[in-house]
């Protein structure tokens, strides 16, 4: 603070020597002092002529820019040095703005700013003390004016209240005395301390006026409050008797009203045509206030009370809505167990995706109902005995298991063969899937499922049947007598096994001897004979396209030229012609030629049953 406030002069003794060198140029604060002098001697020419009214002086607002140009930065940082830092101010004025007299100037303020804050702290600190010294003195003050007065009244107050029991302890020693003394003369002593006793009353009554102008007041206070309070808390009730019977206290009749009100809500109509219309009486009654009833206790109230025409009991209904009453009886526990009883062999505990109920959704039903519809409990059962529709329990179960998907036939249509030929050109496979199905049993036997979920194990491969649409000519359809239909039947019911090999023209059927052979379709004998290879064959034509030959056979039942009707016998298993054993062999051509190229699946139409 010292060399802050000694800076002044140092300039001024620089600005001094360098006056007195003659014409030198000034380095010191004399510049600013030149710098002032301008806008005074301008303030006194303006001031002359606002005087003789021929100029009226301009405020001219300079704009941010003209004001922090680099001359003012320059004067700022300047004013900002410290005595001590001379040759910084010189090498601000050669024109060189340095990084050291910046910072100096920045300490500089941040210096005066600490010291400025530093006295206005120590200020308030001081105000905040004095402040709290006068609020002291001003209570202190106030306390002196009023607690003297109500002090000596307190105690002026207690004086006059006690001076009677004080008294009176004194006069009662006194009497003891003269009691005591009229004793010790021969005198009667009680006498003495009675009229003693008087005298003192009538001496010191006044006391006993002055204490009771005290004591009168306050114990009448005390007696309205006691009063106000047990008011407030008793208050007056209206007392509710029903039937004879005390019910409760209520505040106001409303009470009732809202639980006659619920009493009637909970009444289950069972048909019948009675009302419920209570009439009570009401008696005003000053009661505690945590004494009155709310309108539920007062409806369970009302309803433990009216017996002869309402009452709590259980009814036994069936159908989600209630459509049907069995019955109701007040033994509600033991008709519960009755139809537990009926629901236990159904039971699995352990198994959780395992459901039982009632078919007909049969339930008990709590609430009040009328006196006149409540039966004993062997009424209500004697009642559901005679409907069992009612007790058929219905169970529902989570199932998984593998099942196979059947086969789906596609039908293709084709002009390569006749109308009514149907081929099978590929064979169906069932499916196998794992099913999750929800099953649904009465009584123990099933009655529906409904699938959940299906996950395929095994793709089906369907099976495409190849339908004729060529047309017949009419002169084709006369003269072909037996036309076959385009279903085929199996030739020999008795096999025992089949089999093909690469290069077989037909399939084998495995058969006793003379087992029986029946055509696979209508159609007409072209060939019964015997052949080197097929030994004894039959050869038909269906009229479709397709032609059918049985050989190896033992004997031929038919001839050539005959019609034939599908399942027709034909002839017997055997093993005539070239063969191993006993077997039907079997071919189907779609050309009477008979070659391999018209050579089709005999599987593709009939089926090993």
């Amino acid at each position: 603070m010292d060399e802050m406030h000694r800076q002044p002069e140092a300039g001024s003794e620089a600005a001094g020597g360098q006056a007195a060198q003659g014409g030198q140029p000034q380095t010191g604060p004399a510049p600013r002092s030149q710098a002032q002098a301008g806008p005074d001697t301008g303030s006194a020419a303006d001031a002359a002529k606002a005087a003789d009214g021929s100029h009226k002086p301009k405020r001219h607002r300079r704009p941010l820019k003209a004001v922090l140009n680099r001359k003012t930065v320059e004067r700022l940082v300047v004013s900002m040095q410290r005595g001590a830092n001379d040759a910084a101010v010189v090498e601000i004025r050669s024109g060189h703005l340095a990084k050291g007299p910046i910072v100096n100037a920045v300490g500089q303020l941040l210096y005066r700013v600490g010291t400025q804050t530093e006295y206005l702290l120590l200020n308030l600190g001081r105000a905040l003390r004095r402040l709290s010294a006068g609020l002291r003195h001003f209570l202190a003050s106030l306390l002196g004016a009023l607690g003297g007065p109500m002090l000596r009244f307190a105690a002026g107050m207690v004086r006059d209240i006690t001076a009677p029991w004080r008294r009176l302890a004194s006069g009662l020693r006194n009497v003891h005395a003269a009691a005591r003394a009229e004793s010790q003369r021969g005198g009667r002593g009680s006498r003495a301390g009675l009229a003693y006793f008087a005298r003192g009353v009538r001496a010191y009554r006044h006391l006993i006026t002055a204490a009771l102008g005290w004591l009168l007041p306050v114990g009448a206070a005390c007696l309205f409050a006691f009063t106000a309070h047990t008011m407030l808390a008793n208050g007056f009730s209206l007392q509710v008797e029903y039937q004879g019977h005390v019910l409760g206290f209520v505040a106001s009749e409303s009470v009732w009203e809202n639980a006659a009100g619920i009493v009637r809500g909970r009444i289950i109509a069972t048909g019948e045509e009675e009302q419920w219309d209570p009439q009570p009486q009401f008696t005003i009654r000053p009661v505690n206030i945590a004494a009155r009833s709310s309108a539920t206790q007062l409806a369970d109230d009302i309803i433990a009370t009216s017996g002869e025409q309402i009452q709590n009991a259980t009814g036994l209904y069936a159908g989600s809505n209630n459509e049907v009453l069995l019955g109701v009886t007040t033994d509600g526990p033991a008709l519960q167990e009755y139809l537990n009883g009926l629901l236990e062999p159904y039971l699995q505990p352990d198994n959780p995706n395992h459901q039982v109920e009632f078919a007909q959704q049969l339930h008990l039903e709590p609430g009040v109902y009328f006196t006149s519809s409540v039966t004993d409990l062997d009424t209500v059962l004697a009642n559901l005995n005679a409907n069992p529709f009612y007790m058929q329990v219905q169970t529902t179960d989570l199932e998984e298991y593998d099942e196979a998907i059947p086969i789906e036939e596609l039908v293709q249509e084709s002009d390569e063969y006749y109308e009514g030929t149907r081929r099978v050109i590929q064979r169906g496979q069932e499916g196998l899937q794992h099913v999750t199905a929800l099953v649904t049993r009465l009584d123990g036997v099933e009655i529906g499922r409904s699938v959940q979920s299906a996950a395929v194990l095994t793709e089906m491969v369907p099976q495409i049947t190849v339908v004729g649409t060529r047309e017949r000519y009419n002169n084709f359809a006369a003269n072909s007598g037996q036309v076959g239909t385009g279903t085929w039947s199996f030739p020999v019911p008795d096999y025992t096994s089949y089999s093909t090999y690469g290069g077989h023209r037909g399939y084998d059927f495995q058969a006793p001897y003379g087992s029986p052979i029946y055509a696979c379709e209508a159609g007409t004998v072209i060939q019964a004979t015997d052949h080197w290879s097929w030994g004894n064959y039959v050869l038909i034509d269906h009229h479709n396209g397709l032609y059918s030959l049985y050989g190896h056979c033992s004997q031929l039942f038919v001839s050539a030229g005959q019609e034939v009707a599908r399942g027709q016998l034909i002839g017997a298993v055997g093993m005539t012609g070239t063969a191993t054993g006993n077997h039907l062999h079997l071919e189907v051509w779609t050309d009477p030629s008979g070659a391999r190229w018209c050579l089709a699946n005999p599987l593709d139409f009939v089926t090993p049953p």
